[in-house]
């Protein structure tokens, strides 16, 4: 968790509210920290200043928020066996 403190807490901006995505505009940058974002809201991790409004402002965005959505109708479930026993046989 603090390389990703280090990396948005060193965010310079003027005013956050205006930027709060990673490179100005959402962008692959702030999509691969979606992930993250969404296993410390399981794991109920603190995150505390920027890195709170930055993972705000992710969870809060469209894209994020139908990817959250579309998981809850999810009814397939992968167990630890078959991820590894299917490894590599695409």
């Amino acid at each position: 968790m603090s390389k990703l403190q280090l990396i948005i807490g060193n965010k310079n901006y003027s005013s956050w509210s205006m930027r709060p995505w990673l490179f100005g505009k959402f962008s692959i940058a702030d999509a691969m920290y979606a992930p993250v974002v969404m296993r410390f809201v399981t794991y109920d991790v603190t995150l505390v200043g920027v890195a709170q409004d930055y993972a705000d402002a992710v969870r809060g965005h469209r894209a994020v928020s139908e990817w959250v959505r579309a998981s809850k109708t999810e009814t397939e479930v992968v167990t630890r066996t078959d991820a590894v026993t299917n490894a590599g046989s695409e």
